[in-house]
């Protein structure tokens, strides 16, 4: 299945305009209410920079294209932050669960707030880099358009980059609300 193709737009890594793929969706749901489990799944795939980017590279390059690899470099540093945020809020998630009176939940607050604004300054640094990301997906469409050949490099480091940043973005948002 071609997302791409099925929405009727142009294969690129960057969207102009997001609010056009949801009004596609609602249309087409309407037009063939029988592939809506495809349709479901292009729309998703098509909202999510990391996954759109790799059903591109997987369209255009094929089997030469891969996931694999490290963490970038880049990522390394926030990767840490990231899971030490997320084992603090862990820990302080299963006390909170098990605080059965007004005292304990009482005597958990300051170490709640401290999690939630760790989680709340690692989420800045997560969004900042994704922020950057996204405005790289610009640099893969014109490598594709001019057939360079440092694209499929550039666009496989950029994907696995946009799919752990969506990754660590989803599990920083579920540790924030657990800890509400």
């Amino acid at each position: 299945m071609n997302p791409f193709e099925l929405f009727g737009i142009l294969m690129t890594a960057h969207l102009e305009n997001e609010s056009s793929i949801k009004e596609r969706y609602q249309l087409l749901t309407k037009q063939k209410p029988e592939d809506s489990a495809d349709l479901n799944r292009a729309y998703q795939l098509l909202l999510s920079p990391g996954q759109r980017l790799k059903c591109l590279l997987e369209q255009r390059f094929g089997q030469a294209f891969t996931l694999k690899g490290p963490v970038p470099n880049s990522l390394i540093e926030l990767f840490s932050k990231v899971g030490e945020a997320t084992q603090a809020a862990d820990i302080v998630i299963a006390k909170k669960s098990k605080a059965t009176t007004a005292l304990a939940e009482a005597i958990l607050a300051p170490s709640q707030l401290d999690v939630q604004n760790v989680i709340g300054v690692v989420m800045v640094s997560v969004n900042r880099e994704w922020e950057s990301c996204l405005q790289q997906l610009s640099k893969v469409d014109e490598g594709l358009l001019t057939e360079n050949p440092d694209t499929l490099l550039y666009g496989a480091t950029l994907c696995r980059k946009l799919i752990y940043l969506e990754k660590w973005r989803q599990q920083l948002q579920i540790c924030i609300h657990a800890l509400i």
